[in-house]
């Protein structure tokens, strides 16, 4: 009895030791700005760390709320008044309050959207600038594979178990004023709704890989395509990385479609490879015995079955009015594409009107359409919204949003007033974690199971429980069940 016992009760012992694990939600992290000059918006990246993974714990104790009832108000916005005149914060909260009682006026929110307002003195030609959301991965019934959702939409949906969506990041929507653009003579309102709107989820997330080059220092072939981009989470005093996997397309991108022919440019083998948990820790630079892992991704990426749905959007995207966002009701809003420039611009709506050359190259106002707000051209700050409206929105507005973008809104989840209720639940995507290089509620891990034990630890003295992970405990059982059979 005693040679069998002792190796079981030791081996249940070890197990225990490793149940302390979490179950975590994955945010998404992006390290870029929407920035709007006097001439228009473009989408800047910070290469270094452009993309992380951060984790939020799931909290058992606390159910999910099923209340459907819209909030009167919404929107809770903080002003930092570190830096700005009293007139300027004046400018800013006028602009804010018009965009707060539009976007009120036409969906209901359940849950606050929280906006952080400021203002920095630059001496560049700069109006604004907006921070990226933070994304959750979310599933809808029947779907086999998540979609990336922004935060101001994720909180408006039922979803099967609570976020905390301050764990990490305690602002949905982070816009920056240059305080040299805050004057009387500009009008600020329509940039406020156009950066609210890339909070809101015009935002494209998926990556332009040129000569194959996908990811530094990986073997690459000479191709062209789209793909999702990869996540990372990068240890600046270590000098390591871990390359997580890929990132789910975005609800925004899933609606996409070649106006040739209708249909949509992403399918389940585009969304495939968004399964795969690769968890590579490597050195930056790699050391050589790393470069086999970077071949293995390689390898990952060549074999995706969502290849060929990749280079068709990479082919279309170097011809103009190629691409749109397709909504619930058969509009489509097309995305800029360029005739002369093989970089488009997924990030706004063009207008139907005209053909653009470049992002670089602007056209004439006169053929704006009503989609004038999400352009990526800004038109004469001068103008009253009024005037904007009433030369441009063809009828088509309800203030500065057009039907079109009200549409986009509805088919990504937003819900309109006046409308039948969505009562759809979303699964979150969760995962166990318990590994190094992670930030996890705020915190960031960076020797592996004992700190991410000793965040839990401190949480569990806090709730007087511990928290075992599911496969763990089925181990645990399994290995005990087998030892009492074998001693009788």
């Amino acid at each position: 009895m005693k040679i069998y016992i002792f190796p079981f009760l030791l081996y249940i012992l070890l197990n225990l030791s490793l149940c302390y694990s979490e179950l975590v939600i994955k945010e998404y992290h992006l390290n870029s700005k929407h920035i709007s000059h006097v001439d228009g918006c473009k989408r800047i990246d910070n290469d270094d760390n452009f993309l992380v993974t951060k984790y939020t714990t799931v909290d058992k104790k606390n159910k999910q709320k099923r209340d459907r009832t819209p909030l009167t108000e919404p929107f809770e916005v903080t002003f930092n008044y570190t830096t700005g005149t009293n007139e300027q914060w004046e400018i800013i909260k006028e602009s804010v309050n018009y965009a707060k009682e539009l976007f009120n006026s036409i969906f209901d929110f359940y849950t606050p959207i929280k906006i952080l307002l400021q203002i920095v003195n630059s001496v560049e030609n700069k109006i604004a600038f907006t921070e990226h959301a933070v994304y959750y991965q979310l599933k809808k019934p029947n779907e086999k594979y998540g979609y990336s959702y922004p935060a101001p939409l994720a909180k408006q949906l039922i979803t099967d178990i609570p976020i905390d969506f301050e764990k990490n990041r305690q602002h949905d929507i982070i816009i920056t004023f240059n305080g040299r653009s805050v004057v009387r003579k500009n009008n600020l309102t329509p940039t406020m709704v156009h950066e609210m709107l890339h909070g809101f989820g015009f935002s494209s997330l998926i990556k332009r890989v040129l000569n194959g080059k996908f990811y530094n220092d990986a073997p690459s072939f000479g191709r062209e395509y789209y793909m999702p981009d990869i996540l990372t989470i990068g240890d600046k005093d270590t000098g390591m990385k871990v390359i997580k996997g890929f990132l789910p397309i975005n609800v925004y991108e899933k609606n996409f479609v070649d106006i040739a022919n209708n249909n949509y440019y992403f399918d389940d083998s585009f969304c495939s490879i968004t399964d795969i948990d690769l968890n590579y820790e490597i050195h930056d630079p790699p050391y050589y015995s790393e470069k086999e892992k970077l071949q293995d991704l390689t390898s990952y990426v060549e074999s995706w079955s969502g290849m060929q749905r990749g280079i068709n959007l990479y082919e279309k995207s170097h011809q103009p009015k190629s691409t749109a966002f397709k909504t619930k009701d058969g509009r489509l809003l097309y995305v800029c594409t360029f005739s002369k420039s093989d970089k488009p611009d997924f990030n706004h709506i063009c207008s139907r009107n005209m053909v653009y050359e470049s992002e670089d190259v602007y056209n004439i106002e006169a053929e704006y359409d009503e989609n004038f707000v999400m352009h990526p051209y800004n038109i004469g700050l001068a103008l009253s919204n009024e005037e904007k409206i009433q030369k441009y929105g063809n009828g088509k507005t309800i203030g500065l949003l057009s039907e079109d973008i009200i549409s986009a809104l509805e088919t990504m989840g937003y819900h309109r007033k006046g409308t039948p209720q969505d009562n759809t639940q979303y699964t979150v995507v969760t995962q166990v974690v318990n590994t190094a290089h992670t930030y996890i509620d705020g915190h960031f891990v960076d020797d592996g199971t004992s700190n991410i034990n000793q965040v839990i630890q401190e949480e569990e003295e806090e709730d007087g429980a511990f928290s075992l992970s599911y496969p763990s405990l089925i181990y645990i059982l399994f290995i005990t069940l087998y030892s009492f059979i074998t001693l009788y």
